[in-house]
């Protein structure tokens, strides 16, 4: 399988390794192997492959370097073979497909809408009847 890294940017764990998010362990680390092989700079220089992709371009038209691709490979697999790191990227990538096909009707809100609760955080009660609450992360 060949993976295209033309939109390295906007690509997740599972695009970068070329597997689907129900890929077993086995087949995330055989995507890693073979593509770490494939495009590990020492290799890439010996096979004369990192002159073609040296000046390739990614789809807003940056320049990448060739070392970037290898390093994109080895932080996937980073996240992808950590249990809990996969199950995130799983339900973020569930998250956005959702938000795509979701048609939003929303107001902005002042915050003097809101109440301010003892511990910073601001909290107001919602129509279904529930709160919705928002936290300052701030340091």
């Amino acid at each position: 399988m060949s993976v295209d890294f033309s939109n390295l940017s906007s690509m997740d764990a599972f695009d970068i390794l070329g597997v689907h998010p129900n890929s077993s362990e086995n087949e995330i680390r055989s995507a890693y192997l073979r593509l770490a092989l494939q495009y590990h700079p020492d290799k890439m220089e010996r096979n004369g492959t990192s002159a073609d992709l040296n000046g390739a371009v990614n789809a807003n038209g940056i320049t990448i370097d060739p070392n970037v691709y290898f390093v994109k490979i080895n932080e996937a697999w980073k996240a992808l073979s950590d249990e809990k790191t996969r199950e995130s990227l799983i339900v973020a990538r569930l998250a956005a497909k959702k938000i795509d096909n979701l048609e939003l009707n929303c107001e902005i809100l002042p915050l003097s809408d809101f109440e301010q609760t003892p511990g910073g955080d601001f909290s107001r009660l919602c129509r279904c009847g529930g709160t919705f609450e928002v936290s300052c992360l701030c340091p």
